[in-house]
């Protein structure tokens, strides 16, 4: 059976335009802070921030002086991506196209050849009032979690996983006052041209 790469983008687009990511982003600004400052990015470099949403690294990245490319599958994110980039009174050119397809010449991205890699795992603290407040905050905003309850409610089978994420945040819950507060463990990877 051939995949249909195409039909799994255009899923990917509708699950990332459904809700809202610019609001969800917000919580995981922290991460892509510390990528842009780990980067050593530099007043006047060209930066390509690829998947990049409504902007949390591009943003950072030109706040520093950079000229900026933020390229993303979903364009619907880019009202949000160019309200955050005025009022941070900064200049990045939005761009819809794919990661495995880059609409730019090519050698224009400076990725080539072998690569030294690092790895390192953090943690963005998931913050709520309560693990119930967050999961409810999900289910409406979250385009993964509005997707999954969409073609799972119908079946009878939606209560049952949200039933689990209400178990998985409480069980990685480290505030004892009722709120949420947990840590989601996320892999940084990287990559530099050897010099």
């Amino acid at each position: 059976m051939e995949i249909d790469y195409g039909q799994i983008k255009q899923g990917q687009r509708a699950m990332w335009s459904s809700g809202d990511f610019p609001d969800i982003a917000k919580t995981i600004q922290p991460v892509s802070d510390a990528l842009v400052e780990a980067m050593g990015i530099q007043e006047g470099q060209d930066v390509l921030d690829v998947a990049t949403g409504s902007g949390n690294a591009a943003i950072p990245a030109a706040q520093i002086g950079a000229r900026v490319t933020g390229l993303d599958l979903t364009p619907e994110l880019f009202d949000a991506a160019r309200a955050r980039a005025a009022e941070a009174g900064v200049e990045v050119e939005w761009v819809e196209g794919d990661a495995e397809e880059l609409p730019f010449a090519d050698g224009s991205e400076l990725w080539g050849g072998a690569a030294e890699l690092s790895f390192q795992t953090l943690t963005v603290p998931v913050e709520a009032e309560s693990p119930e407040a967050w999961v409810d905050y999900c289910e409406e905003t979250l385009g993964p979690v509005i997707m999954a309850k969409r073609a799972l409610e119908p079946e009878g089978r939606w209560e049952a996983l949200r039933s689990d994420l209400l178990a998985h945040y409480t069980e990685h819950n480290e505030a004892t006052d009722g709120t949420l507060h947990a840590p989601a463990e996320y892999l940084r990877t990287l990559g530099r041209l050897p010099t």
